[in-house]
């Protein structure tokens, strides 16, 4: 147990475990909406403890009535050791909570008792409806697992796990069913026991059951918990050599995909008053800004690119860079009026400053060439062509005050997310703007 203890300790605090765990949550922290977040709450609301506890007595009752000790057995057991496994792990590892969090919670982070009960628990009340020939096998396993993928989906769009804390949740939980299952198996099998007395009908089983499934779905529906207020708390650092700060490697020079894979190269870097003074500049040099990728937007981008027809404001797929998603995309159209050719570039607000207030946007800017049949985009290798581009189309726009290319990394080769060859000279081109209205 000790060592197992220690190895998991080592992988919930390996970098890349932290930074992906990190990464995923800023990337769904920036597509939060009101209806999926009400949507999840009452999903995730399905692992609280008071629906829980009243939707397992209400179960026991049930079984009870049926006369199904075996079931009986294998469901309490598969609970109460879910729950203290859970309780034991959250206290031994006591991992934080992520700081973006929708509820505020008290409890560590690993693992996941949400993730945990939606197998221990209602796995197993599916594996008790096959035994009770309500539902067939393939039928009860595939609601199972629907569900649990659910709970333990609640748990990571309200950013109240980190996606290492919901998958040992699950695994957590599927030990206990499967030893529920496994002791329930053998008693129905080792003959006739000592069974607790029966009821003489269904009725005052069902009756209890029927209210306390009532009393459960009154806390479904009245469901609501202290929201946890983030508060953003970032600190302008001023910056008098720009090279020197990416050089130097305190600044990162790349991006990375949400599993920290390395990307493009940052070869984009604008100086500007603020964001809406870094759009303006885009808007005026001919550049569209791209949607952030709802389900509405990324239909159309679909469509677009299967019908290879054009969609000026289609989602980029996110990148990262010091473990946060892009703020903000643009692109240009090229004179196919294709989605499966664009130039585009993908901005982060960095919390750099200059001597003279202006913020640097780091930007990395390629170019896609082409679509694959998983409806990946492909890119030109020449990524410091794109760069030159922007500088063009601003320059042209008359929205630059000046421009100077910087090295911030040597030359090197690199691949894409989807996996294409790409070149660079290592320099990112620094463009401070006009002053805007």
């Amino acid at each position: 147990l000790a060592v197992w203890i220690e190895a998991t300790t080592s992988f919930l605090s390996a970098e890349a475990i932290v930074q992906a765990d990190t990464r995923l949550a800023n990337l769904i922290h920036a597509f939060w909406v009101p209806w999926l977040l009400k949507t999840f709450t009452y999903v995730t609301a399905l692992g609280d403890p008071r629906v829980v506890a009243l939707v397992m007595v209400a179960a026991l009752i049930w079984l009870w009535g049926r006369k199904r000790a075996d079931l009986m057995l294998g469901l309490t057991l598969s609970v109460i050791g879910n729950v203290a496994t859970v309780a034991l792990l959250k206290q031994i590892f006591h991992r934080p909570r992520p700081e973006l969090a929708y509820f505020v919670e008290t409890s560590g982070s690993y693992p996941s008792g949400h993730a945990a009960i939606s197998v221990a628990l209602f796995a197993m009340l599916f594996y008790a409806a096959w035994k009770l020939k309500w539902l067939g096998p393939i039928k009860a396993a595939l609601l199972a697992v629907t569900l649990a993928f659910l709970i333990g989906l609640s748990r990571l769009y309200l950013i109240e796990h980190y996606l290492s804390d919901v998958v040992n949740g699950w695994l957590v939980g599927a030990l206990w069913m499967l030893i529920g299952i496994a002791v329930a198996e053998w008693w129905r099998a080792t003959g006739p026991r000592p069974t607790l007395p029966a009821p003489r009908s269904l009725t005052l089983p069902a009756l209890a059951s029927a209210l306390l499934i009532g009393l459960a779905g009154w806390q479904l529906a009245d469901y609501e918990k202290a929201r946890n207020v983030v508060v953003a708390v970032v600190v302008d650092q001023a910056v008098t050599d720009i090279a020197q700060l990416f050089a130097s490697g305190a600044a990162p020079n790349e991006t990375e995909s949400v599993f920290g894979n390395p990307l493009e190269p940052i070869n984009v870097i604008l100086l500007a008053r603020d964001e809406a003074h870094a759009k303006e500049a885009m808007v005026k040099a001919g550049w569209t800004e791209a949607l952030k990728p709802t389900l509405s937007a990324l239909t159309s981008a679909g469509i677009a690119a299967l019908t290879n027809t054009e969609d000026t404001d289609a989602p980029v797929t996110p990148y990262f860079w010091q473990a946060q998603p892009n703020d903000f995309a643009y692109q240009k159209p090229t004179a196919d009026k294709s989605l499966r050719k664009r130039h585009h570039v993908r901005f982060w607000r960095s919390r750099y400053v200059t001597p003279e207030g202006l913020r640097l946007f780091v930007a990395a800017a390629s170019f896609d060439d082409g679509l694959d049949w998983q409806l990946l985009h492909h890119i030109d290798p020449n990524i410091d062509a794109e760069r030159d581009q922007i500088v063009k189309d601003l320059t042209a726009a008359g929205t630059v005050a000046s421009t100077q290319m910087r090295a911030i990394s040597k030359p090197r080769l690199g691949q894409s997310v989807a996996g294409d060859p790409w070149f660079t000279d290592g320099k990112a081109a620094v463009i401070t703007l006009k002053p805007g209205k």
